[in-house]
C-alpha cells in the first residue's frame, strides 16, 4: 500500500457515491467505476476521477473499494476481475453486504495472490453515509486492519468501527446487526397485525403502551395509522443470506426462514433498494381480509 491517498471505488449508488465523495474531501485521489454511466458522469462533474472498466482501475490502485448491490454480485465481480487482476500487496476492502461464507472464499483467493481484504460492512443508510457517521464491522488481518484504520474512519468516523476478527466475522457482525432490526420489526408488525384483525384502534397502543421499552412498537403503530405500513421492512432482500450462511454451517434459522418464506409468496407492492420487493405488513393484512 505505497499510495494510501489512492483509493479506486466499484459502485457509485446510494452508498458507494457518498462514501467517494467524503473520501475526495479528506484528501484522497478517488477513481471510480460503475456499470451506470450517468452515475460516473456525475461523480466526475463533481470532482472524481473515472475508470473505464474494472481490470483498469484495479490495475492502477492500491487499495479497491467495493459498494456492490448483493453477494452474488460480489462474488461474480470478485471471481472475473478482482482476483485475476490482484497483485502483492494490494487491499480489497468490501462495504457491501455479503454472506460471510463468501467473503472467506475470495479472502482466501486474493491471498493466493498476495493480496488482502477487509470485509468492512456498514449500517447508517445514505445519510450516515453523507455525514460519514456509520457502524462499520471489519473482519480480516488485525495488521491490516490497523494499518488501514484511517481509510475506514474518513468513510464512518474513528469512534463507530468496531474489529470482529478474522475474515467474515465483520460480514457476520452486520448479520447480526440485520437480523436484529429484521426481526424485531416483524414481530412488532406481527403484534400490530392482532391488535387491527381483533378491531383495536391502533392510535390507542401508544396510551396503553407508553413505556420506552415500547417506543418500536409505538412507532410502528403510528406509521401505519398514518397509511406508511408497507414501507417498515424486514430486511427481506438480506434474510437470504443469513439462511444460507446457516445451512451451509449445518444449522437452521426458523424464524429467519418463516418471515423470509411468509413475506416471499406475496406481490412486490415496495421498493427496496431500487428493486420491487414485497411488504410483510401488506402480507399480513392480506391473511386478515381472508379471514
Amino acid at each position: 500500500m505505497n499510495n494510501s491517498k489512492k483509493i479506486g471505488l466499484i459502485g457509485l449508488g446510494d452508498l458507494g457515491y457518498p462514501i467517494a465523495y467524503n473520501l475526495m474531501k479528506s484528501g484522497y485521489c478517488v477513481i471510480g467505476y460503475d456499470i451506470d454511466s450517468e452515475k460516473l458522469d456525475r461523480f466526475v462533474s463533481d470532482g472524481g476521477n473515472r475508470s473505464e472498466n474494472i481490470p483498469e482501475l484495479v490495475g492502477h490502485n492500491d487499495i479497491i473499494l467495493t459498494l456492490l448491490p448483493s453477494s452474488d454480485l460480489f462474488v461474480s465481480v470478485a471471481n472475473e476481475y478482482l482476483i485475476p487482476n490482484a497483485r502483492a500487496g494490494q487491499l480489497f476492502i468490501e462495504i457491501g453486504t455479503t454472506v460471510p461464507n463468501d467473503i472467506k472464499d475470495v479472502a482466501e483467493k486474493l491471498k493466493l495472490k498476495s493480496a488482502n481484504l477487509l470485509d468492512a460492512p456498514v449500517s447508517g443508510g445514505t445519510e450516515g453515509a453523507k455525514k460519514a457517521k456509520l457502524k462499520m464491522f471489519v473482519g480480516g488481518d488485525q495488521h491490516i486492519y490497523e494499518m488501514t484504520f484511517q481509510v475506514l474512519s474518513d468513510i464512518a468516523g474513528p469512534e463507530t468501527i468496531v474489529y470482529c476478527g478474522s475474515h467474515g466475522s465483520g460480514q457476520a457482525m452486520k448479520g447480526v446487526n440485520q437480523l436484529i432490526m429484521g426481526l424485531q420489526s416483524a414481530a412488532c408488525l406481527e403484534i400490530l397485525s392482532f391488535a387491527v384483525h381483533t378491531g383495536l384502534d391502533l392510535e390507542l397502543i401508544g396510551q396503553v403502551f407508553p413505556e420506552n421499552s415500547n417506543k418500536q412498537i409505538v412507532s410502528m403503530a403510528e406509521k401505519i395509522t398514518a397509511g406508511h405500513g408497507n414501507e417498515i421492512g424486514v430486511k427481506f432482500r438480506e434474510l437470504p443470506y443469513y439462511i444460507r450462511q446457516a445451512h451451509e454451517l449445518g444449522y437452521e434459522l426458523p424464524i429467519t426462514k418463516q418471515v423470509y418464506e411468509f413475506c416471499d409468496k406475496g406481490e412486490r407492492v415496495v421498493v427496496d433498494d431500487h428493486r420491487e420487493a414485497p411488504s410483510f405488513w401488506n402480507e399480513l393484512l392480506k391473511k386478515v381480509k381472508e379471514q
